[in-house]
Order: structure tokens, then sequence, then C-alpha cells
């Protein structure tokens, strides 16, 4: 999604910075971690995979679905029927909703899955997220000191929160779509 690089230009370094990589790296992976449990999400490359989904209510959502090829049917997990009435409906920020009608406690769908770019939104929010990250080593418990007086740093940073909100999977992170 992100690298150390990215990192080092958007928080504008000159190339001489001698700033470790792997301090960098760190907060790279720290920041992919927040932006993909905060959005419910992965935003991994495009790759043909089979996936296995609970389903709830004859339904099942799959994130960023390319293109679904078969869905299979299953009580147990282990014998697997291809599901003979399915409708599949792409729904807001990449999300498939599927429907199988007869109901089974299990569905391995094969399809396409993922992105051939993560989303600008996304991207942006994990430099954000990255870059905080990095400046915080400044300030260790949580407070950024201006003369005077200190701010107390919030836990989740608003612009991230506005840059994530329409890519957020609310049936993975809980709440109301």
């Amino acid at each position: 999604m992100i690298t150390a690089q990215d990192l080092r230009d958007w928080l504008k370094m000159p190339p001489t910075a001698n700033t470790d990589d792997a301090i960098l790296d760190t907060c790279v992976a720290s920041a992919v971690s927040k932006v993909r449990e905060y959005a419910g999400r992965t935003f991994e490359t495009t790759t043909t995979t089979t996936r296995v989904f609970p389903v709830i209510a004859s339904r099942i959502f799959i994130d960023d679905a390319q293109a679904v090829t078969t869905v299979e049917a299953s009580d147990d997990q282990t014998t697997w029927t291809t599901a003979a009435t399915w409708q599949q409906t792409q729904s807001r920020s990449h999300i498939t909703s599927i429907e199988i009608y007869e109901g089974p406690l299990w569905a391995r769908v094969t399809g396409t899955f993922g992105w051939d770019a993560p989303p600008a939104d996304v991207v942006t929010a994990a430099l954000l997220t990255a870059a905080r990250i990095y400046k915080r080593k400044d300030s260790p418990f949580g407070v950024e000191s201006f003369a005077d007086f200190g701010v107390r740093i919030a836990r989740v940073d608003p612009d991230v929160a506005e840059q994530l909100q329409p890519w957020r999977r609310f049936d993975v992170i809980g709440g109301v779509a």
C-alpha cells in the first residue's frame, strides 16, 4: 500500500536525512495495520483465489470482489455443492453482496479479489497515519507542547477517519452502513 520511501517523500525528508529506514518501515507497517483494522478490509492487490464466508440470513458480503466465477454451498465446510441459485449485487465501496437461496451455513466463492491499486483516500490515510506514528516519537506521552501549553493527541485522526469512512466495512467492524 505504502513504502518507507513514500513516507520519506510525504514528510519531505531530504535524501541526506539520517533516518533509520527500519524506523520508517515500522511506522509504515503499523499504519497499514491500523488502516486495515479501521476499514475492516485489506486493500490487497488483485488475485484469483477461493475464499470461504459465513452465510448470514442467506446472504454473504464479500470485500473487494472484481469478479465472482463460482459459488459453492456447505453446511459443514467439508461437503461442497455448487449453489444452484445465487444473485450477485455490487454495493458501495466495492463490497459485493451475494444472496444464496438455499440458505447454507457457509459459502465458498471463487473469483478475482482485490485492487489494481488502493484508492487514493486509503493511501492518503495510510500516509497520514504513518507520519503521525513517526512524529509521535517526539511526544511519547501523547502530548504535543507549544511554548507554555500542551495539547493531547487524539486517538483517531479525524482526517484519517474522514478519508476511510467510505471504505469501512460495517458488517466486519460493527455499526450501521
